[in-house]
């Protein structure tokens, strides 16, 4: 009779263990499923809309939805739908927390973003350093090298970063008294994927 319970309780044993153990390996499974690429059918909603170049649209999308959403994924989102509306102290805040939120692999667009909402604020010192970081993240980025590119060619010449600034907004030079935000000339990131 003991010798009965012993096995039961090892049999007992070995099958809570053997539970433990498949709890344990499922953990990194999900995690690894979720960090390769996971997005909740919202998200991938505002990125068409961000495609299609409707961040207004993408903007309400995510004011509906965005308090069941964590912020890693919705501020890089809301950051890119703010530049392209250039409203540039907003999309600022935006991206900023995108960067704190986001994991590095993703931070580079969040950076080249910042980088663009500088540009409107007229802080060309600021994109430019924005810049530069998103280049560190990821060195292979074509637009951000065309970012940096482009925001020394300002610096070095302000009559044209003026003067890209006034086109954007399709106004003569002599209808705007002061200059506090810059253009859109260039494809300022990439849509996530």
């Amino acid at each position: 009779m003991f010798t009965q319970a012993t096995h039961n309780t090892r049999s007992i044993s070995a099958f809570a263990l053997a539970i433990v153990v498949m709890c344990a390996a499922a953990l990194p499974a999900s995690a690894a499923r979720l960090s390769d690429g996971y997005k909740p059918p919202v998200m991938k909603q505002v990125e068409r809309l961000l495609q299609k170049k409707q961040p207004q649209q993408a903007l309400d999308l995510l004011a509906t939805r965005e308090h069941r959403l964590h912020p890693s994924q919705t501020q890089g989102m809301r950051c890119q739908a703010l530049v392209m509306l250039k409203e540039a102290d907003q999309a600022v805040e935006a991206c900023s927390q995108a960067i704190e939120f986001n994991s590095l692999n993703e931070q580079w667009i969040d950076h080249n973003n910042l980088g663009a909402a500088y540009l409107y604020t007229g802080d060309l010192q600021a994109a430019l350093a924005s810049f530069k970081n998103a280049l560190k993240i990821n060195w292979s980025a074509k637009n951000t090298r065309q970012n940096i590119k482009l925001t020394k060619h300002w610096i070095a010449n302000p009559d044209e970063y003026e003067e890209a600034y006034l086109d954007s907004l399709g106004t003569e030079k002599a209808e705007v008294n002061e200059i506090s935000a810059i253009i859109e000339v260039f494809e300022i990131s990439e849509i996530k994927s």
